[in-house]
């Protein structure tokens, strides 16, 4: 059955909780009129066991493809690609090096058109070509093009270690099921299938950027020791090397490729527009669309419990990334001005047990045994109505549910100045801002400017509870599931070529 919706996920849903898995789960449940499929990217199968959710009642299909896989499966297929394939590889790869990102997104049709069966697949595998004697000569003449001063073997092996993951999606093309929009939530090899599937069938094709695939590709790039570079390149210079370089421009050119074929591109805060823009997209073409929340699910967390001690907490992993030691050291000068405080670091710590051991360590160093208590996972329902602040210090974050779960109790937060923390406690509109600040936003990585905003709210209770009904007001007001979807039916309707229910022209005027 064809599609309305097909859903493309890299690395995430349905075999990995929580994050972008929840959104994709949450929007494709509560959109029960539309039907959705599933296309799944993994890097290896069975690398996250089973599936950890089931698929809802309206997904009328599902398939998935691997980045890595058994070497007999590259050209398990029959078929000669012709010459001309060949000289159309060589310049869509120099326009993409060109920057000519509009006329590489037109050349695709014809590129792949050499590689293409009649059902729609791929009757000749992209996979083969990379190991054709021709293909070579190609990878030389690029080479004399774009590095000669660089070592050939290094080019060479760096070439076909980050292109073959590409060839391989491109292969899985044909498994890709047929919908009316395809719907990806990444940039990269998924946003590479969304761009194919424009194309070559005529979808129209919306993203959902969460994090900025690009910057975060470009991060774990810059830090991994699995790429080949000279001991002494770029040591000097204070730069990536070559290498590090090149697998960065090829996640460039698949962002900037999926932002050419994207008819709708969405982002989470304004923040990350603005990243969006940078890397290549057109600013015309994005909408800021948060992430929602259910408010009245909370509402009988909103009347706190009596006769407790004033207590803090922090809701998250206890990870490097969440910052939690900066944490443990504000509540050390919080402890300090406000007698019988309470501080809870409610999340797992099995994810990095060295660096939870190193917070256990530092509670006990500093003598806050008595004050801070790791509860591991726990239910947020039995947390929120014993807090009197959400505290949140992570180095790193898109836009963080549990500061609109905290809104929606009543509950003010203090967190660090990262991803959309900023727009969530002070406002993103003139409308929104003009309700006044639900919390206090610091500076990364400093204790003390933590503890003073923590010890503010604690001491001043005519302060916390004004941010409190601020931060209620908020999220009822900017912040409320149905109004997110709302815009993403009406989103659907409009990429689906049908009419819109009136959420308002601005949407529709977006698609191209």
């Amino acid at each position: 059955m064809r599609a309305d919706v097909c859903i493309i996920s890299e690395g995430a849903y349905p075999y990995v909780t929580g994050g972008v898995s929840s959104w994709v789960h949450q929007l494709m449940s509560e959109l029960p009129d539309i039907r959705f499929a599933v296309f799944h990217i993994g890097a290896k199968k069975g690398l996250f066991g089973e599936r950890k959710y089931e698929l809802p009642p309206n997904v009328v299909a599902f398939s998935e493809a691997y980045l890595m896989g058994e070497e007999e499966e590259i050209g398990r297929r029959s078929g000669r690609f012709p010459d001309r394939a060949l000289s159309d590889t060589d310049r869509f790869i120099r326009l993409l090096g060109k920057g000519e990102i509009a006329e590489a997104f037109s050349a695709m049709p014809q590129l792949l058109g050499h590689f293409m069966g009649r059902e729609g697949g791929l009757k000749t595998p992209l996979g083969r070509l990379m190991r054709d004697r021709r293909f070579w000569e190609l990878i030389k003449k690029i080479y004399r093009r774009r590095a000669p001063e660089e070592s050939f073997l290094d080019y060479f092996w760096t070439f076909m270690a980050s292109h073959e993951s590409v060839f391989r999606i491109m292969d899985a093309f044909g498994g890709l099921p047929e919908a009316a929009v395809y719907h990806t939530v990444s940039t990269g090899y998924a946003g590479l299938l969304a761009a194919m599937a424009k194309a070559l069938r005529g979808g129209s094709v919306l993203l959902t950027e969460h994090g900025i695939y690009v910057k975060e590709r470009k991060l774990e790039i810059s830090q991994t020791d699995w790429i080949y570079e000279d001991e002494d390149e770029g040591a000097n210079k204070g730069e990536l090397s070559y290498f590090r370089r090149m697998w960065i421009r090829m996640f460039l050119s698949l962002g900037r490729i999926t932002y050419e074929a994207s008819d709708v591109i969405c982002t989470l805060f304004e923040g990350n527009r603005k990243l969006q823009v940078q890397y290549g997209a057109d600013p015309e073409k994005i909408l800021v669309v948060p992430n929602g929340i259910w408010p009245d699910r909370f509402a009988e967390l909103r009347n706190r419990e009596r006769d407790r001690p004033p207590t803090v907490v922090l809701l998250g992993r206890v990870v490097p990334i969440k910052d939690i030691k900066t944490f443990i050291k504000a509540v050390k000068l919080v402890s300090e001005k406000v007698p019988g405080l309470r501080a809870l670091i409610v999340g797992p710590e099995d994810e990095e047990p060295d660096y939870a051991k190193g917070c256990h360590d530092l509670v006990r160093v500093l003598n806050l045994e008595e004050v801070v208590v790791f509860t591991g996972r726990r239910d947020i329902k039995r947390v929120f109505p014993q807090v009197d602040v959400l505290a949140l210090t992570s180095i790193s974050e898109g836009l963080p549910l549990v500061i609109l779960e905290a809104a929606a109790c009543g509950i003010p937060s203090v967190a660090t100045d990262v991803g959309a923390c900023r727009e969530l406690i002070e406002g993103r509109t003139p409308e929104d801002r003009a309700l006044g600040p639900s919390g206090i936003v610091t500076p990364l990585m400093s204790p003390a400017d933590t503890a003073a905003a923590l010890t503010k709210l604690l001491t001043d209770r005519s302060t916390a509870e004004r941010m409190g009904r601020t931060a209620l007001e908020r999220v009822t007001r900017f912040y409320h599931q149905k109004n997110i979807l709302r815009q993403y039916l009406d989103l659907y309707r409009v990429l689906m070529g049908k009419k819109s229910h009136g959420r308002n022209r601005v949407l529709a005027s977006q698609v191209r």
